[in-house]
This record gives C-alpha cells, sequence and structure tokens, in this order.
C-alpha cells in the first residue's frame, strides 16, 4: 500500500515534470517570432531619438536569433523551421516593410 502511494506520487511528480519541460519548450518555440516581429516592427515604426534606440534594439534581437538558430540546427532540434523562418522574417521584413520615417531613406 505504501509503496503503491508513493509509487503514484512519483508518477505524478515524473508526469508534471514533463508537462512542464514540453511546456517551457513549446513556449521557448513561440516567444522567438514574436519577440523578432515585436522588434521589427517597433523599429520599422519609431521616429526621431526612438528610433535609434528600436534600430539597436532590432539589430541585436536578430543577432540572438541568428545565434539561437546556428544552434537550434547544430543539434537538430524540432523547432529549427520555426527559428529559421523568424531569422528569415526579420531580415526579408527589415528591407521590404517601409519605414515610418521618410527621412530615413533620404
Amino acid at each position: 500500500m505504501l509503496f503503491e502511494t508513493v509509487f503514484g506520487s512519483l508518477s505524478l511528480a515524473t508526469n508534471l515534470l514533463l508537462d512542464s519541460t514540453l511546456m517551457a519548450s513549446v513556449l521557448s518555440t513561440m516567444a522567438m517570432p514574436v519577440i523578432g516581429v515585436s522588434t521589427l516592427l517597433s523599429a520599422k515604426l519609431a521616429s526621431g531619438e526612438s528610433l535609434v534606440k528600436a534600430q539597436r534594439r532590432f539589430f541585436a534581437c536578430l543577432l540572438v536569433i541568428t545565434i539561437v538558430t546556428l544552434r537550434t540546427v547544430i543539434v537538430c532540434d524540432d523547432a529549427w523551421i520555426f527559428h529559421m523562418s523568424t531569422l528569415a522574417l526579420m531580415i526579408v521584413g527589415a528591407l521590404i516593410i517601409p519605414d515610418h520615417d521618410a527621412s530615413v531613406a533620404v
């Protein structure tokens, strides 16, 4: 009886641990595109003094996502396609989406 109770609680703890690991993996996979797109949009919509800060945040985020994408591809993680498409979206989006401030293009 005691063994079944202890084994049942260990089984429950193991399931919770696996579920939390899975949830962390999913959140990690989905956080990169959200962060990347938000920094891209903030860099494109900013103007004036905030434009320089937004561009620095965008380039820093681009660097971090590039490193994470390289790690994901090297490790052969299942989330490589999400990270690779986020990186592609940030690079192509920086070129295609027009800037809010017209003086940048001059």
